[in-house]
């Protein structure tokens, strides 16, 4: 809130001709709720610019369906509290499954991709496919690697799918 930060990013998208879709912020949920009027004109204006706009850490503050149904984002990412741990320091209720699964079904009902964040282990992956869910992020994908690893990856056609979440072509105004 210190600048005006879509202005500096459009300054730098012009400044190296970068396709604007494959910039993607995330606004966390908590700061939606601090000051919805203030993040839904940032959230507008880079949308309007063509950058990908996602809502981070979906689930740990005050959300609301309203703010759902308002909210001018491309796609939510549900935080890791509604995983199992990984170690099983914590265990799955009935309640986190339900409540996933009905985040799950609600992001499929608004037409909003859903990421969910925290999966780590192939017993996390399986339960968010089981969901419905289609993407994640987390160790189970990969774990951080040295820039030169990083590019390989990126470098290779079957690993990375440099249309984005949203292509262009995808982008439906919200």
């Amino acid at each position: 809130l210190s600048f005006d930060v879509p202005e500096f990013l459009e300054r730098l998208i012009e400044e190296h001709r970068l396709p604007p879709h494959l910039l993607e912020v995330e606004i966390t949920e908590t700061a939606y709720a601090q000051d919805e009027r203030v993040m839904e004109s940032f959230a507008r204006r880079l949308r309007e610019m063509g950058v990908t706009v996602l809502m981070d850490d979906f689930g740990t503050g005050r959300s609301s369906l309203s703010m759902l149904s308002d909210v001018s984002v491309d796609v939510i990412k549900l935080d890791r509290q509604f995983l199992p741990d990984a170690d099983a320091s914590r265990a799955q209720t009935g309640r986190d499954v339900s409540l996933m699964a009905s985040v799950v079904d609600l992001d499929h009902a608004l037409d909003l991709p859903l990421i969910v964040e925290g999966v780590e282990t192939q017993a996390q992956a399986q339960l968010v496919l089981d969901m419905g869910a289609r993407y994640a992020q987390g160790f189970h994908c990969y774990r951080p690697m040295p820039p030169q690893e990083f590019e390989r990856i990126l470098s290779d056609a079957a690993l990375v799918d440099l249309t984005g979440l949203l292509a262009p072509s995808k982008r439906k105004q919200r």
